[in-house]
């Protein structure tokens, strides 16, 4: 192999290797983002729950009979 074609091939895998290095950054900076945003979900009071869970439990009971 020549030396310019050594030198190719060495040019192309430090460009292969700087563009591993980037998708790898942007991959690590995606899930560090992503782990940051938490689904939101509205918190109900305990008095709300039981109401609901007894209306679903008066609607089964409606329902089977």
């Amino acid at each position: 192999m020549e030396q310019s074609e050594r030198n190719l091939v060495k040019q192309a895998s430090i460009e292969y290797a700087r563009k591993i290095f980037c998708v790898e950054t942007m991959m690590q900076r995606f899930h560090r983002i992503a782990g940051r945003i938490e689904p939101c979900r509205p918190r109900l009071s305990i008095g709300i729950k039981q109401s609901l869970i007894a209306h679903i439990v008066r609607l089964k009971s409606f329902k089977d009979s």
